[in-house]
Order: C-alpha cells, then sequence, then structure tokens
C-alpha cells in the first residue's frame, strides 16, 4: 500500500510561500530598484500587486513572473499597479509615490499603501507565523 502524497498547495501557510517564491523570483530578476516599488500580496492564492514598474516591459516581466508562481491560483489583481510611477495626485486611497504618507496610508518601500494593507516587501517571508 503506498502513502498518498500531500498536496504541497494545501499547506496552511501557502500564501506565505507564494509571497516567498514571488519576492525569490523578483530579486532574481528585476532587482532591487523595482522592488522597492512593487507590494505583492496573497490571499486565499490569489495574488495582488500594487504599485509601478519604471516601463511596460519591466511591469510585463512582474506580470509574467506572479502568473508562473506554482500553488497561486493564476489570477493576479493589478488594478493598482502600474507601468509607471503615477501622478502624486491621485486620491490618497491608491498607491503612489511619496516620501510623507498620509492617512489613511502608510509607508511602504519608495510607495504609499492603503492603512490596511500588509508591506511584504519589509517582512521576513522565511518564518512561519508561530516563528515570528
Amino acid at each position: 500500500m503506498t502513502t498518498p502524497i500531500p498536496d504541497p498547495c494545501a499547506a496552511p501557510d501557502i500564501d506565505r510561500v507564494i509571497m516567498k517564491e514571488i519576492y525569490t523570483k523578483m530579486d532574481q530578476e528585476i532587482g532591487d530598484s523595482e522592488k522597492l516599488h512593487i507590494n505583492a500580496m496573497s490571499k486565499q492564492r490569489v495574488v495582488t500587486l500594487k504599485g509601478w514598474t519604471s516601463n511596460k516591459t519591466k511591469y510585463d516581466k512582474v506580470i509574467a513572473l506572479v502568473e508562473g508562481i506554482g500553488c497561486s491560483s493564476g489570477d493576479v489583481i493589478k488594478t493598482s499597479f502600474y507601468d509607471q510611477m503615477p501622478q502624486p495626485n491621485i486620491p490618497p486611497d491608491f498607491v503612489r509615490p511619496g516620501a510623507g504618507c498620509t492617512p489613511p496610508t502608510q509607508r511602504c518601500g519608495e510607495m504609499c499603501i492603503g492603512q490596511g494593507d500588509v508591506c511584504y516587501s519589509q517582512i521576513d517571508l522565511t518564518k512561519k507565523k508561530e516563528e515570528k
């Protein structure tokens, strides 16, 4: 009798695993200067991108990288992800560049994100929640 192989995509910390893979690939393929204004989040295996890249080629590369992540649903929410720096005069609840983030936003790398968003580019994704 063979023992069934557990599905790695059913792990309780799968969103953390997906995020770790995304940031590892971004480190390898797009570099730190771009990563500072990209915040990728995974919730129930659906990835949300917020921020921007410096051009359309890099934008497409990030989208392809995220769509190719194992165990993600393949769905990428990118309504707040741009192929150029957004204008600073957009409403404060949208991702935007800024040295000073005003409520209801907080700083994340080189951008402001919503107060309720987690800045994944600035946390250690190698540790499980109970290890933090």
